[in-house]
């Protein structure tokens, strides 16, 4: 039989198993838990890494419209027509459309896959361009001088007879180089304007544009000029007459330009191109002329006094006697230099030019010519 000392030998024994079990269960724990915690911690820092990731991928990203549907060329585009997408905004083009209102309403000018990014160049602004288009150049037309690109104009013709008709109506300037501007026109526009120009060449007729005051209400004008049949025909005979026209307007053109910078006045040109020329420096200009045209032409009478007084001085010193010089007609008496006498005007003389009469001050100061004193 066991003793009592062996059962609390037993019992001591059992007691210490069971708190050993008990503390390694309670570190078991405890590192369950740390480790538990070493692994949230790790979970949240890689979802703030992943988060972050994330913001930094849509942050580089745009937001553009592309195609929902396949489309065929010529398609107005409606609202079910386009889509949102997300792409990398390194991958996303310089024209891509970003909202519907830029898309809806215009017209494909090609075929569209779905998912295709949406372009401005893939769509036209009002109407689909048709195919006999193309951009044509005038230097033959008289424009406005302050006419700008993008500018709406009529191009019309006026004939010395007075009537004027609409050549090309509400053209659009796409390009403008001085004299030289540059329109959008059909096969029958062209056909119409070449007629006009030949007509302009032939007749003598004039070749001009006019701007729209407000292009967006106003609509476009009718074009009533009749082509000519018989310019019509001569085309069809010599294709060549419309360079010769062409070429011949533009001389023109010059030549009417080059007259009307000869008709400017030296005082015309110095204001348009300086801009400062005021009336009264007009009028100091003016009287600085007058005074150094008045100083010459008194020197010019005092050095022929002089001159007139040392001939008859010498003159006389040469007389032989008191009697000869009576016996000869007496030489007519000379002003005294030093005294100033208004000196008579010269007899007019036929082919002599009169001078002019005297005008207005005022007036003669806008019309005198540039000398040197100005």
């Amino acid at each position: 039989m066991i003793s009592r000392k062996q059962k609390r030998i037993i019992f001591a024994a059992i007691v210490g198993g069971l708190l050993l079990l008990l503390f390694a269960l309670a570190l078991v724990l405890y590192f369950q838990a740390k480790q538990a915690s070493f692994q949230q911690q790790l979970q949240s820092e890689y979802e703030a890494k992943i988060k972050k990731s994330e913001t930094m991928e849509q942050a580089a990203k745009t937001r553009i419209l592309a195609a929902a549907r396949s489309i065929p060329s010529g398609t107005t585009l409606q609202a079910e027509d386009v889509k949102a997408v997300e792409v990398p905004a390194d991958q996303a083009s310089s024209g891509s459309l970003k909202e519907s209102s830029a898309a809806v309403g215009k017209i494909t000018k090609i075929d569209l896959q779905p998912n295709t990014p949406l372009v401005a160049s893939m769509l036209f602004e009002d109407m689909p361009i048709a195919r006999d288009i193309r951009m044509q150049e005038f230097n033959v037309i008289q424009l406005p001088s302050n006419l700008q690109k993008g500018q709406f104009v009529d191009v019309r013709i006026n004939f010395p007879t007075g009537e004027d008709f609409i050549v090309l109506s509400k053209k659009k300037v796409r390009e403008l180089s001085g004299t030289i501007v540059w329109y959008e026109m059909n096969e029958t526009e062209i056909m119409r304007a070449s007629s006009a120009i030949i007509d302009a060449y032939l007749q003598g007729a004039k070749l001009y544009a006019l701007t729209y005051v407000d292009p967006g209400l106003q609509e476009a004008a009718v074009a009533n000029y009749p082509s000519n049949p018989k310019v019509l025909d001569l085309m069809q005979r010599d294709p060549n007459i419309l360079e010769e026209a062409k070429t011949a307007l533009a001389r023109g053109l010059r030549t009417t330009l080059d007259n009307n910078l000869k008709a400017m006045s030296d005082t015309d040109k110095m204001r348009v191109t300086s801009g400062s020329v005021t009336v009264q420096q007009q009028l100091q200009n003016e009287r600085i002329t007058t005074k150094q045209n008045n100083e010459f032409r008194l020197s010019a009478q005092q050095q022929v006094q002089r001159t007139a007084v040392e001939q008859q001085s010498s003159t006389n010193q040469t007389k032989p006697n008191q009697n000869e010089s009576a016996t000869q007609p007496s030489a007519p008496a000379l002003p005294d230099p030093a005294i100033e006498t208004p000196t008579p005007a010269p007899a007019q003389k036929p082919g002599d030019v009169k001078e002019p009469p005297k005008t207005d001050r005022l007036k003669d100061v806008f019309n005198q010519p540039k000398t040197g004193g100005s």
